[in-house]
């Protein structure tokens, strides 16, 4: 993965901070704060680093985006992808006891509410998963290739495909759609329509609905 960004605060405070608004009342210029990510109408930007906030640029009120945990929040900053008014983005949690989870999460950005959120793997995005790839659409259906496996035994791991999207009746679902210790690394895409993603299983490329 690339830099990370950690949040690290007593559990008091982090209580505390979670429900906080942002100290702006409007999406700040670019200038004035430390900027993690962004495209033409959204950005991401660290606070006193601490927290981690986004915003649409033109009537965007500032969102906190990750949330505190006894050892920090942290989020890898090449996981972030724009989409419309979403945002989403690796999210990893640990313990003092040893305890992880890696989550992707998706938010919409004008209102700051969770869209969805999902353990990063079927293992429960345990020590040693990592999102390899992120694509993500404008209503918020969110794609992962995934690596995972014990973090001790690397010859141990393989790749999940994941989709967060919308069934039939417009609610959202989680699918793994793939599990195979030969999936292309960095092989999924979305089509050109948005309609499907695709990915390599060996030397097959696959694809599967994505609403």
């Amino acid at each position: 993965m690339g830099k990370w960004v950690r949040v690290s605060l007593p559990v008091l405070v982090a209580a505390l901070a979670a429900t906080a608004p942002s100290a702006f009342a409007r999406c700040p210029s670019a200038a004035s704060v430390h900027v993690l990510a962004q495209n033409a109408d959204a950005m991401v930007y660290e606070r006193k680093y601490t927290a981690v906030y986004g915003c649409l640029r033109r009537s965007g009120r500032p969102h906190r985006l990750n949330r505190p945990s006894e050892f920090g929040g942290f989020v890898p900053l090449d996981t972030f992808r724009f989409a419309g008014h979403f945002v989403a983005f690796q999210e990893d949690f640990e313990s003092a006891a040893g305890f992880a989870q890696y989550w992707v999460a998706v938010r919409n950005l004008r209102t700051g509410a969770i869209h969805s959120e999902s353990q990063i793997s079927e293992r429960g995005g345990d020590y040693g998963d990592e999102s390899e790839v992120l694509v993500l659409k404008r209503n918020g259906s969110v794609a992962w290739l995934a690596e995972t496996g014990p973090e001790d035994d690397e010859h141990a791991f393989f790749r999940e495909v994941h989709v967060v999207d919308l069934d039939h009746q417009g609610r959202v679902r989680h699918r793994m759609l793939d599990q195979y210790r030969r999936i292309g690394r960095n092989s999924l895409r979305m089509t050109r329509d948005r309609g499907h993603v695709t990915w390599l299983h060996g030397t097959t490329r696959r694809a599967a609905t994505f609403r």
